[in-house]
């Protein structure tokens, strides 16, 4: 009897041995994704907003934004990386800011650098999250600013559209894809399934004539 209370002991002990690691292990994960979500926070939305101490976001869009930050972006992103690789929201935004900077440089040995920044962020990104649309467009950026038209208009329509093809936004993106591409057959196809692609499908129609016009 008394070995079986040993026993019986025993195995509750180690019982709740395996749930205080696993509820410690829950914890560090939780305290790592949270700081890893914190470095995000800090860069896309600003730190301190509103006190002295602000610390403002970076967003390399806005004219005048200083691009001499985007080492730190990116080394806080490595960082965040790291400690939680789950997580897609710091990549795909590294992605995009490496982009950005990248086509806002005139220095080729720094687009190069930036642009392979981005490459490497939104490979990492799409990985982790192939459905979310910020990283899908970079992602087709990035092919279309190689010079890969072709396949950014078809990562785009076979990929991104086909996934979703009732969001009108995406296909309008197609279009302006075939557009840009000189497919104006293609743009009018496919901004017939727009609801208000009339005024698009005019537009085009009357530039494939005049081309076809002063074509020998």
């Amino acid at each position: 009897m008394a070995s079986r209370h040993a026993i019986a002991k025993w195995i509750r002990i180690a019982a709740a041995s395996v749930l205080a690691v696993a509820g410690a292990s829950g914890i560090l994960l939780a305290l790592r994704a949270g700081l890893a979500q914190e470095r995000y926070f800090r860069y896309k939305y600003g730190h301190f907003v509103g006190t002295p101490r602000e610390v403002p976001a970076v967003d390399f869009s806005i004219p005048g934004a200083d691009l001499s930050r985007l080492p730190e972006v990116l080394d806080a992103c490595e960082t965040a990386y790291e400690r939680y690789p789950k997580n897609y929201y710091f990549p795909s935004y590294a992605a995009h800011q490496a982009l950005i900077a990248a086509l806002m440089d005139d220095d080729p040995v720094a687009f190069r650098r930036h642009f392979g920044s981005a490459e490497h962020w939104n490979r990492i990104a799409y990985a982790l999250n192939p459905y979310d649309i910020e990283t899908c467009y970079i992602r087709c950026r990035i092919l279309w600013e190689k010079g890969d038209k072709r396949g950014a208009i078809a990562f785009w329509r076979d990929v991104v559209v086909a996934r979703e093809f009732w969001n009108p936004d995406l296909r309008a993106h197609l279009v302006d894809l075939c557009r840009r591409a000189g497919d104006n057959s293609v743009a009018i196809r496919e901004a017939r399934f727009l609801r208000n692609g009339a005024s698009t499908v005019r537009s085009l129609e009357k530039l494939q004539s005049r081309r076809s016009a002063v074509q020998p």
